[in-house]
């Protein structure tokens, strides 16, 4: 855990980042749109369906493995914090195994062309591989955490869940708040939608009217995302790569740039104006260093009221 205080630098870069982006699109946001769409349309590019389809999968490993690390081991907590731990681990489990499958969905968003059939075959496809990938999850968390001290990997755990569950819990929050429409819906045939800025709320329009589409700020695949730049820098830590500053930067790193590629992908989608994407990074960043500086005072509270043994 001593491993999250290290991520400052890079996090704060990432952020810093972002926030340079939101600002951007708080003036480009239309006429970026504009050429997207004017530029693929509907023809959207493989390589942006296959990131769509990538990101929540790749969430999927550190909450399946938080999951599962939550759900097997005894950490020799009291018995009632014990039982909340693996209720915590299951509820994690299930929500990243959903939000996986749920990119199924994708496919007909970003790829309307495509027949129902083969929307269908992804949705199953998608299901034997999250129930498969799930399934050796769990074999794998049997045998590495046997090597992992188990206090150290209970608050590594329990960190990626909160994370995890608390950007995603946010975020749609946020969504259903702003329910900006999708830069796409713009265009949809019989369409009576216009442009709105991104501070142009519409408290609860898209849940009273079910409108998915007016979803737009702030992105969820990119506030999703960037959970990465924390949880892959934790589980490193439980790793013989120990918890040094420059793992921690690495990790830290390589998992901002994948959240920026993942929302990248969904502008090119014309799934999200650019300050949709950039908010719900600098978002996510900012709700998961919060998450963190409130794990690591609980730890050390914890610790402290914990009586050591001679």
């Amino acid at each position: 855990m001593n491993v999250a205080k290290k991520l400052n630098f890079p996090i704060l870069v990432a952020a810093t980042i972002a926030l340079a982006f939101f600002i951007v699109g708080s003036f480009k946001d239309q006429s970026i749109a504009e050429s997207i769409w004017n530029t693929y349309g509907f023809n959207v590019p493989v390589i942006s369906l296959i990131l769509v389809l990538a990101g929540p999968l790749i969430t999927n490993v550190f909450g399946s493995y938080a999951g599962w690390s939550l759900i097997l081991f005894d950490f020799k907590l009291k018995r009632k914090r014990n039982w909340i731990a693996r209720i915590a681990g299951a509820i994690e489990l299930l929500m990243t195994s959903y939000f996986a499958y749920s990119t199924g969905s994708e496919i007909a968003e970003v790829a309307p062309g495509i027949t129902e059939s083969t929307s269908n075959l992804v949705r199953i496809l998608i299901i034997v591989f999250v129930v498969l990938f799930d399934i050796g999850m769990m074999i794998f968390v049997k045998k590495f955490n046997k090597k992992v001290d188990h206090m150290k990997l209970f608050w590594v755990a329990i960190t990626m869940v909160v994370i995890i569950g608390g950007i995603a819990g946010s975020t749609e929050v946020v969504k259903y708040l702003a329910s900006r429409p999708r830069p796409r819906l713009l265009h949809a045939v019989g369409n009576t939608e216009v442009y709105m800025n991104w501070w142009q709320w519409r408290p609860l329009y898209a849940l009273i009217n079910n409108v998915s589409e007016s979803k737009s700020f702030i992105s969820g695949h990119a506030s999703n995302g960037t959970d990465v730049a924390f949880c892959l820098p934790l589980f490193l830590s439980l790793t013989k790569l120990g918890e040094k500053r420059k793992t921690a930067i690495i990790g830290a790193t390589i998992g901002s740039l994948l959240a920026f590629v993942i929302g990248l992908s969904r502008v090119l989608a014309s799934a999200h104006f650019v300050s949709d994407v950039a908010g719900g990074l600098f978002f996510g960043f900012l709700v998961s260093s919060i998450i963190v500086v409130v794990m690591l005072a609980i730890k050390k509270k914890v610790e402290e009221s914990t009586p050591t043994s001679n």
